[in-house]
């Protein structure tokens, strides 16, 4: 978050809208905050960790799925 201005900056925003992106990013992270609290309130520590856990998981499993299969296809990353 302290550098996301200048990381936006190098993905091409240009100045104010640089900044507006860093607001946006801020103002959903504050609110997303909130919806945690609710969540965590509701389903339990437990149960979301374990989805977390899956959601890792079988986003690892593709990783390495397109990994292999750009080594086979000798793309370049």
């Amino acid at each position: 978050m302290f550098y996301s201005t200048q990381i936006f900056n190098s993905a091409g925003l240009e100045g104010a809208a640089a900044q507006y992106a860093t607001l946006a990013m801020g103002v959903v992270n504050v609110l997303m905050t909130f919806v945690s609290l609710v969540l965590i309130e509701k389903a339990g520590r437990k149960t979301l960790m374990a989805v977390g856990l899956a959601i890792m998981f079988v986003a690892t499993i593709m990783i390495m799925v397109c990994l292999i299969f750009a080594q086979v296809n000798n793309t370049q990353i």
